[in-house]
């Protein structure tokens, strides 16, 4: 089923090579953020320092990545939500069982308020590295 004549191989090891590092950034950035606080204090934190993280995260990601700013920022959303997905993980574990009884919602929350920063960020990083490379190309021309 799935090894049949259709099945298209990705066209490279990096592709996926840099989904992966997309993901790690977005999971750094997130871990900055909403790993630093107390389990009791993430619920009275203002989603100012979440918003900042997931932009910048986003603007980061745009200007390295050679692919759609759509899909970029949807990299850094799910680095977001594994980041809440592995706080969560440690806090059941370790912390209080109790602690994350609605989780599949907290995640979502935090994931959707993650999303728009980050798609945001996304183009703002991948229409800044298209205009220095029109900049470049344009005095190469020049030249």
């Amino acid at each position: 089923m799935f090894l049949t004549s259709d099945y298209k191989k990705p066209k490279s090891i990096w592709s996926f090579i840099s989904a992966v590092v997309i993901i790690i950034v977005s999971v750094c950035a997130a871990a900055t953020f909403y790993w630093s606080m107390p389990t009791a204090d993430i619920e009275k934190a203002s989603p100012t320092g979440w918003y900042g993280a997931a932009f910048l995260a986003g603007i980061v990601c745009g200007l390295f990545s050679a692919r759609h700013f759509a899909l970029t920022g949807l990299l850094v959303t799910v680095g977001f939500a594994l980041a809440i997905v592995m706080r969560v993980l440690y806090d059941t574990s370790f912390v209080d069982p109790t602690s994350h009884n609605l989780f599949p919602i907290e995640v979502m929350f935090w994931t959707m308020m993650a999303a728009v920063p980050a798609f945001i960020g996304t183009l703002v990083g991948n229409q800044v590295i298209r205009l220095l490379v029109k900049k470049i190309t344009d005095r190469k021309k020049v030249n």
